[in-house]
């Protein structure tokens, strides 16, 4: 018996197919006694017996009867001990055994792949040689085509299995369809009861995720877990298959984490599911039906949990993907609002800003320059900045670009622009460096300032603070002088008291010295008003009187540059409430305003005084070059000038406004160039509110 062993086990290892032994194991007994009944009814007998072992079968039950009779049993029995004997004629010859008790009609070993796999013994007459070598090729070739369309069919199931996995994994399922798929391709071929899959925490290996798959294709239960020692420890931490046939036996078997609940284990295969040197998870197969026996099936196990591994792994590394996809465009919309705001700033800013390299080309540059260049910003970004900004075919005359990317310092300087022979913006180009890593600047940022106002605003605070000097100096001269002025009036009247009255001559000489004294007199008196602080001391006043009190104050620059003065005050004026020294000033300024207008050419000025709805109408109207309408609204602003350098301050026209204000009137002013210019003064006739001085 056990030479019979051996050999079918020499027989059973060279088959191709690891399915074909296990359908043999399964299915061995069925096709033995069917193929048995078969053959019997051919030779017209009743019973028979095989003795076939098989690795995989029952040791005790490798017997398969048809019909015996006992005393063919009994004889069988007594045949069973000369077996061993009877082995060398059966496998070395592979011939029948001739002398063999009555009642037996044929005792002979049958064959497949040329190889003796077991013996066949039938009860009844003797059967011819020819008979016997017929029937028993006919038994064998049968059993050979059935081995072969067995092997086949576990070859096809195989096949099928594997492309639906290869299917599943290249189509668009999700992890959870594809992991379901496979496993359930993987308990169809090795005939599984249960299934279970473990998957690892990617973070921590000692904590999972428990997943039951159930025949419909779901999972009937997924539990958290924490790693416990067991057989399924022992696979993951040697990366080998545990294979136990009969678990109760095994002193690892941890009913609670090998186990499933409600479920009996017998036997179980455990396949640790690792990948770059980390474990995913494992798969379980509980009660496998064949066990794995061979190399051949266990490395179909091993290729279809790699296709299973491999599908975690591209699921694991999709969701890698996907999440730095996420923080991408995160990180993409932050540097895109950043550079939107950025973008936004550099635009918004008034100042003139571009940034150019050491070839100086423009790399960007704002909306406020590039309006100034006419151009928008894409069509001047690339080219050289003085031949796009400026038109030049070199750098600029003072450029100091240079000198930045020498010294890493930033730096300044002055451009005068001239947009007419009179008109010009003044211009600070500042120049910073836009350092590397390596702290050496390859870029650097230019910025362009409108500072002519700033200039033109110190030009006049100087003139401010010079005449601020003067009207104090006037107001100390004009003291010292009206004291002998003094002197000169009362000695002229004394004069007069003595002078007879026939001497005319004297006495007209007398009083000529008293009228120019008082003439003076008045001249200082008026000085002395408007260089006063701003104090309004309203009263009732005569507005024609503080028109000739102006005139004579300026009387010189009149006759000086041959102006022409018109007079139409009206006469029956009533007398207004107002701050007399305020109001001469204003007309001192709007008259001088008018002979600055005749560049020191011949010119006349119209003056008159009108009563009207219950409003004193002032105008003052010259002859002169007139204000262009881009100036014209802006002069009532503090510091502005129409005049050239050194002519005007730019608050006369200023102190005019906030004084008429003050008097609750208003002050226009209309003009044309090369026309002349006319300023109307509306004044109420009575203050209804209290005035406080500035």
């Amino acid at each position: 018996m056990f030479e019979y062993q051996t050999l079918n086990k020499k027989i059973w290892d060279s088959y191709p197919s690891s399915n074909l032994k296990n359908n043999l194991a399964a299915e061995m007994q069925g096709l033995i006694l069917n193929f048995l009944r078969s053959l019997l009814i051919d030779i017209q007998r009743t019973s028979a017996i095989v003795y076939f072992p098989l690795p995989s079968l029952n040791p005790e039950n490798h017997w398969f009867y048809e019909n015996p009779s006992p005393q063919f049993l009994q004889q069988i029995d007594l045949l069973q001990g000369e077996i061993p004997d009877l082995s060398k004629q059966f496998f070395n010859g592979h011939k029948p055994i001739e002398n063999f008790p009555a009642g037996i009609s044929l005792i002979t070993p049958f064959k497949f792949r040329s190889e003796s796999i077991g013996l066949l013994m039938i009860e009844g007459d003797r059967l011819s040689k020819e008979t016997v070598e017929h029937q028993t090729s006919l038994f064998a070739e049968k059993l050979h085509q059935t081995l072969i369309e067995t092997e086949l069919d576990a070859q096809r199931l195989e096949i099928a299995a594997l492309k639906n996995v290869t299917r599943t994994q290249s189509s668009g399922y999700d992890i959870n369809a594809i992991q379901i798929n496979i496993i359930n391709n993987i308990r169809s071929i090795f005939k599984s009861e249960e299934v279970f899959l473990i998957e690892f925490n990617k973070d921590n290996a000692n904590l999972g995720i428990k997943k039951h798959l159930g025949l419909q294709n779901n999972w009937l239960s997924q539990e958290s877990l924490v790693m416990e020692e067991g057989l399924i420890w022992q696979s993951v931490f040697s990366k080998k298959i545990v294979e136990v046939a009969d678990v109760q036996k095994n002193s690892l078997f941890n009913p609670n984490f090998d186990g499933l609940a409600g479920v009996l284990v017998q036997s179980i295969i455990i396949i640790s599911l690792a990948a770059d040197g980390k474990i995913l998870g494992a798969l379980t197969l509980i009660n496998t039906l064949h066990p794995l026996m061979d190399k051949d099936r266990k490395d179909l196990l091993l290729a279809m949990t790699a296709a299973l591994t491999n599908a975690m792994v591209s699921f694991n590394l999709f969701q890698q993907l996907k999440i730095s996809n996420e923080n991408l465009e995160v990180s993409r919309m932050e540097l895109l609002n950043s550079r939107n705001t950025l973008r936004t700033l550099f635009d918004s800013i008034p100042a003139s800003m571009y940034i150019i390299d050491q070839k100086f080309n423009l790399l960007a540059i704002n909306m406020s320059r590039a309006n100034r260049a006419k151009q928008p910003p894409n069509k001047l970004v690339g080219g050289i900045c003085y031949e796009k900004l400026f038109g030049l075919s070199e750098p600029c005359s003072g450029c100091r670009i240079l000198e930045t990317y020498d010294t890493l310092r930033s730096t300044s300087r002055i451009h005068r622009q001239w947009m007419d022979d009179e008109r010009f913006i003044e211009w600070e180009i500042s120049t910073y460096p836009i350092q590397s890593d390596e702290d050496v600047p390859k870029q650097a940022i230019l910025i362009e300032q409108d500072v002519t106002d700033k200039r033109n605003l110190e030009s006049n605070l100087i003139q401010s603070e010079k005449l601020a000097a003067v009207g104090q100096l006037a107001a100390g001269v004009a003291h010292e002088i009206n004291n002998p002025l003094a002197a000169i009036i009362a000695n002229a009247q004394l004069m007069l008291r003595e002078v007879p009255e026939e001497n005319k001559d004297l006495r007209d000489s007398l009083k000529l010295i008293e009228v120019a004294g008082s003439r003076a007199s008045q001249v200082v008196k008026n000085l002395l008003g408007f260089a006063r602080k701003e104090q309004y001391d309203f009263e009732r006043i005569d507005l024609n009187e503080t028109i000739h009190n102006a005139l004579s104050l300026v009387q010189h620059e009149i006759n000086s540059r041959s102006i022409n003065i018109i007079l139409d005050l009206n006469s029956h004026l009533p007398l207004a409430t107002a701050s007399k020294d305020h109001l001469q000033g204003v007309w001192i300024n709007l008259i001088m305003n008018a002979i600055d207008a005749f560049d020191m050419k011949p010119g006349e000025i119209f003056i008159s005084t009108k009563f009207i709805d219950d409003k004193f109408i002032i105008s003052v109207i010259d002859n002169g070059k007139g204000i262009s309408q881009e100036k014209l609204t802006r002069i009532f602003e503090p510091f502005f000038t129409t005049k050239s350098a050194g002519r005007g301050t730019g608050l006369g026209l200023s102190v005019c406004h906030r004084i008429i204000k003050k008097h609750g009137g208003l002050i226009s002013v209309e003009s044309k160039l090369n026309q002349g210019t006319k300023f109307t003064i509306s004044l109420p006739a009575s203050l209804s509110f209290k005035i406080t001085s500035d």
